[in-house]
């Protein structure tokens, strides 16, 4: 389980954030390491101040933010993303009521 120390995100701006949870959000893949965050915003914030970001999504029910099972060397820190539910079209509802 992470310990997470209150950070102030008010030093990033608006849209960096909105950069941030939208890279996650569209992430391809279901695990998301914090080292593989675009290296543009990498540079320019501290581990410390992506945390209450991924919180955030966490709380809003898109993932579960932990840390790696690494045995040797430092522990990493990952989003592992809930599934994508995906939607069934009206077309395929009306269809199938309709071969009934």
């Amino acid at each position: 389980m992470l310990l997470f120390t209150d950070i102030d995100v008010d030093d990033i701006p608006q849209n960096d954030i909105d950069h941030i949870k939208s890279y996650v959000k569209n992430y391809p893949k279901e695990r998301i390491l914090l080292s593989t965050l675009p290296s543009n915003l990498k540079r320019k914030y501290s581990k410390d101040q992506y945390l209450p970001i991924l919180r955030e999504l966490e709380q809003d029910g898109y993932g579960t933010l932990t840390n790696t099972d690494n045995t040797t060397g430092p522990k990493g820190i990952v989003f592992i993303k809930k599934p994508r539910m995906e939607s069934v079209s009206t077309s395929q509802i009306c269809v199938t009521t309709n071969e009934l």
